[in-house]
């Protein structure tokens, strides 16, 4: 690619994770406030399903597709290429990658409930209340508006909110923490692990979740190595969306029973059947993979 004003190829690792930072700084200011005004032109019609989904869009094409693209374009890169999305896209390998991580995501999800649950009912000190009672108060703020979402039970409806909130955030999310920040961390750090737990805190952490910040952490961790042993982006992509998906589906049915059970516990037993699972799958990707070139960024 030819040389462009906002190159920065040749600037240390540690001073283009700065400018990475600053430029999404900038346009998370930027697109939050344009779905803002989208929200305040729509007036009494702000909190409907269609005016949601609409500013929802804006702020997450521009606070992270817009970034990744420009680091891209900034470091003078093919997207294919940089963002890994071509890499053995029609090999058989790549498919059986992918069923790898996808029994990963399975056996564990027994795991991930039951940290979802103990993360949610941690309380903060008596000090610190007043911190806990407004944490609580924005999550349920945002939880109240991903209800009026999953309300929609008509099939326009669950397929726009497939688009919308499985597979946009699937594909920006992706490019933003796996293609551009833990690649980064992973040339800079020069060393994959510490780069994959750092890149998913910091995923976990711009999604503003306390009390959903441990297992985002360990999705974010299963994303990034997904990303690492499979050396495509479009791995954890799949992951990611099926994650999405099961999550708009589950809350979308109309089946008492999926919708009156989301608080019941993990038992005990499925919780270490799922750990031991969780790990064996672990330890046999990375033995199936530790021959391949590819885990390596």
């Amino acid at each position: 690619m030819g040389n462009n004003f906002f190159s920065i190829k040749n600037t240390p690792l540690w001073l283009q994770f700065i400018y990475f930072i600053l430029i999404s700084a900038g346009c998370f200011i930027l697109f939050t406030a344009l779905a803002g005004i989208v929200v305040i032109i729509s007036g009494k019609n702000a909190l409907t399903p269609s005016i949601i989904l609409i500013s929802q869009s804006i702020t997450v094409i521009g606070t992270f597709i817009l970034p990744a693209l420009w680091f891209c374009y900034a470091r003078q890169e093919r997207m294919t290429s940089f963002f890994k999305l071509s890499a053995h896209l029609n090999s058989n390998r790549l498919y059986l990658k992918w069923l790898w991580w996808l029994l990963l995501w399975v056996v564990s999800i027994p795991l991930l409930s039951y940290i979802i649950r103990w993360n949610a009912d941690i309380s903060l000190p008596a000090s610190f209340s007043a911190v806990e009672n407004w944490m609580r108060t924005m999550e349920q703020a945002a939880q109240n508006i991903t209800n009026i979402l999953l309300s929609q039970k008509t099939f326009a409806g669950i397929t726009l909110n497939l688009i919308v909130i499985a597979l946009l955030p699937a594909i920006s999310e992706e490019l933003f923490f796996r293609g551009v920040i833990l690649r980064l961390l992973s040339e800079w750090f020069k060393k994959k692990h510490i780069a994959i737990w750092v890149s998913a805190i910091i995923f976990s952490a711009l999604h503003f979740q306390f009390f959903g910040f441990v297992p985002r952490v360990l999705l974010g961790a299963i994303l990034g190595y997904a990303f690492i042993y499979s050396g495509s982006l479009i791995v954890p992509i799949l992951l990611h969306f099926v994650n999405n998906v099961s999550a708009v589906l589950f809350y979308s049915s109309s089946n008492p029973i999926l919708n009156s059970e989301v608080e019941t516990p993990v038992p005990v037993l499925w919780t270490a059947v799922s750990a031991f699972a969780t790990i064996a799958v672990i330890i046999a990707i990375i033995k199936s993979d530790k021959h391949n070139s590819s885990n390596s960024l």
